[in-house]
């Protein structure tokens, strides 16, 4: 059984905002 595309996309979602966050704590 494959997950529903949305959680990988929420998954990639947190990711991508995780990222962003990281790069704003670093400015």
């Amino acid at each position: 059984m494959n997950a529903p595309p949305t959680f990988e996309s929420f998954l990639l979602f947190e990711g991508e905002k995780k990222i962003t966050f990281e790069k704003d704590l670093k400015v």
